[in-house]
């Protein structure tokens, strides 16, 4: 767990990793230069609790913080969670469960976010795997809708991490978790998952967070040295023909969130020039033409030019602004109908003989009590 300036939430996250269903743990806590009271929180906590071990990394950075807690570790399994988030009590439990029964690499998990309401989590959606123990490989080019990079969404078994020399990139400072979690997935023998209940609670825009801000389209032109990294690792691994598809989805889903967190469109018609000459030779490759279909291939690669891409893609958002108004009208409507019936049905049981004795009686009973033993008056 890196820790810089989290005293806020720390000691309700380190509370939460303590409490696991599954007590033959241990909890690395990695300080990255916190000028704030987070390490006499962590201080404080090992005094009780032996399980959990203060580790300093002074070179800044999340990679290498990261990087410093696998090197420490010795368990058999390893999660991340970032100390601004809190995770469920069988986080631990179920995942190494799932890994042993399936003898994954890899497990994934659901997780839950506070992005509609900053004091309610609710469950982000997840695709489930097609079957247990299946490999990365299998689930072709839609391998990038089955997870996200987040690295604290996963389990991984230390050996494999170790054998595949997977550490995260100290030069990466936009989307560390993509070639970290990409590079794990398609090199794992075997993946899992468990699909109920959310076990890890992600906090969203919180102050001082070691993850960087999105919100600029400078900031996502350095998530692509990300995607770069990304494609070179894939070829001088081998696996690039095999995942080229399903790397090409991600990359177009990547620019799709750049477009929906910038309103400054001048700075992303540099950034849509920019992928579009990058990856020129590898949308036009064999392996893009399973994803000439998908709106997001019509709308950033098919188009003419940036104009034209924005325009299929207002389209696209109105279309979906409108069938979300469509079906809240729907459930308006049938709201209505289901009121209108019930009323319909009460006014039917009111006006009915039955239950107007049953009104008498009620009346009667209260004018005439009657002793519960025997039929005779109190």
């Amino acid at each position: 767990m890196p820790i810089y300036n989290k005293e806020q939430h720390l000691r309700e996250c380190i509370d939460s990793i303590a409490a696991q269903t599954l007590p033959d743990i241990e909890i690395l806590c990695v300080d990255n230069n916190s000028s704030d009271g987070s390490v006499a929180i962590v201080e404080e906590m090992m005094s009780a609790d032996p399980r959990i071990r203060l580790l300093h990394e002074t070179e800044q950075g999340l990679p290498q913080a990261r990087n410093c807690g696998m090197a420490a570790a010795t368990g058999e399994y390893i999660a991340f969670v970032d100390a601004d988030d809190f995770v469920d009590p069988r986080l631990a439990e179920l995942t190494v469960d799932s890994a042993r029964c399936c003898g994954s690499d890899v497990v994934l998990f659901p997780f839950a976010d506070n992005r509609l309401d900053p004091d309610k989590f609710k469950k982000v959606w997840a695709r489930k795997l097609p079957r247990p123990g299946v490999r990365a490989l299998d689930l072709g080019a839609d391998l990038s809708l089955y997870f996200t990079p987040s690295v604290w969404s996963k389990l991984f078994k230390r050996d494999f991490l170790e054998s595949n020399n997977l550490l995260f990139d100290p030069e990466l400072k936009q989307a560390e978790d993509v070639l970290f979690s990409y590079s794990a997935i398609v090199s794992a023998a075997c993946l899992s998952q468990v699909c109920d209940p959310p076990l890890y609670f992600y906090r969203r825009r919180v102050a001082g967070s070691m993850i960087s801000d999105r919100s600029s389209v400078e900031q996502s032109f350095m998530a692509l040295k990300a995607y770069d990294k990304l494609d070179h690792w894939l070829q001088v691994n081998g696996k690039k023909d095999d995942f080229e598809a399903a790397f090409l989805r991600k990359l177009l889903s990547e620019i799709e969130y750049t477009f929906d967190l910038t309103d400054d469109f001048e700075a992303f018609r540099c950034y849509f020039d920019e992928y579009r000459h990058r990856y020129a030779d590898a949308f036009s490759s064999e392996a893009a033409k399973t994803l000439q279909s998908l709106p997001m291939y019509r709308t950033y690669i098919a188009s003419r030019d940036f104009d034209e891409a924005m325009f299929l893609r207002s389209k696209r958002a109105k279309r979906s602004f409108d069938e979300e108004r469509h079906r809240n009208d729907e459930a308006i409507r049938k709201a209505k109908k289901k009121r209108d019936r019930l009323k319909m049905e009460k006014e039917r049981i009111q006006g009915s003989r039955v239950y107007k004795y049953a009104r008498r009686a009620e009346v009667l009973s209260k004018a005439f009590p009657f002793s519960k033993k025997g039929t005779g008056k109190k």
